[in-house]
């Protein structure tokens, strides 16, 4: 099977498996995993399957093939847009209407959703509408970093399968598979606790620059020095994206205290503080408190 490719979740990838064997899969799933575990690669393994297997279908193979590269139009996809990655209501009436449609290439078609968690109340509402009466042969899988943040009608029409990122040691094997350095898929692997889809963005580019920069902010906050630190976060006080990213990155980097990882410069006593005021800041700035004013406390209380 296709979703075998999935590193990780075995309980999740034989339960799939069996019902897909015996024909027996639920035509709503709700697939769930924190950020970076591959909730959105593992919907598309699945709907490569579904479209692949397919009795109706002449060129399965294919079929799954154009799955992965985005390219059949049997597979509609769905996903947030805009600085919020909200769904919007107009788009999927519009995926609902086409999923009611013929199939072009068999007797299945797949609808996935990215992101359910980002549907507010009207294109959650919308999207009901076609689940309670899903048309023949059309499957639905939808992505949530957590099934409570998925609206409560929708959850009760689909069957919950909960995805979790496999452990360092298989997340560093596959970064070194696919070019990453020992030392860097160690240390990724690490700190991002296998969950390969982040570990991978941080590896290389200006995500690693941004990374290496949270790395050395940590160590400063180690050192409780107040002023390194406002020299890192000074270029950043109008760029909220990029200081969310700094601020999270730091968080991931100091919780590795809690596992005992080398890459975390302080223990798990010291940390816990400074996680907690570093999580207060990002709820500050996202409540658009002045920049300025709220980075300086924090490096002012960090540095005590």
């Amino acid at each position: 099977m296709i979703i075998d490719r999935f590193l990780g979740s075995e309980d999740a990838k034989a339960r799939l498996n069996a019902a897909l064997r015996a024909g027996q899969l639920p035509h709503s799933l709700l697939i769930c995993g924190e950020a970076g575990c591959g909730t959105g690669y593992f919907a598309r393994l699945l709907a490569a399957d579904l479209l692949c297997s397919d009795p109706a279908a002449a060129d399965g193979e294919a079929r799954a093939r154009r799955v992965l590269e985005g390219a059949d139009p049997d597979c509609i996809e769905v996903e947030g847009e805009g600085a919020s990655g909200q769904i919007r209501v107009d788009r999927i009436r519009e995926v609902r209407t086409a999923a009611q449609q013929t199939s072009l290439g068999g007797e299945r078609r797949v609808l996935i959703v990215y992101g359910g968690e980002n549907m507010a109340a009207p294109a959650a509402n919308a999207l009901l509408k076609i689940l309670e009466e899903p048309p023949e042969g059309v499957f639905f899988l939808i992505t949530a970093r957590s099934p409570a943040g998925v609206m409560a009608t929708i959850r009760s029409r689909c069957s919950a399968v909960l995805l979790a990122a496999p452990s360092p040691q298989v997340c560093a094997a596959e970064l070194r598979r696919q070019g990453v350095s020992a030392a860097d898929a160690d240390l990724l692997a690490g700190v991002w606790q296998g969950r390969i889809g982040l570990a991978l963005q941080c590896a290389a580019g200006e995500r690693r620059a941004a990374f290496d920069t949270a790395m050395v902010a940590c160590r400063a906050v180690a050192a409780r020095d107040a002023y390194a630190l406002m020299k890192l976060f000074a270029p950043l006080e109008k760029e909220r994206e990029r200081l969310q990213t700094l601020l999270a990155d730091m968080v991931q980097i100091l919780s590795g205290s809690f596992a005992g990882l080398e890459s975390c410069p302080m223990p798990a006593a010291a940390a816990v503080p400074a996680i907690r005021a570093l999580l207060d800041t990002a709820a500050r700035l996202r409540g658009n408190g002045n920049a300025r004013l709220v980075l300086t406390g924090l490096c002012l209380q960090l540095g005590e």
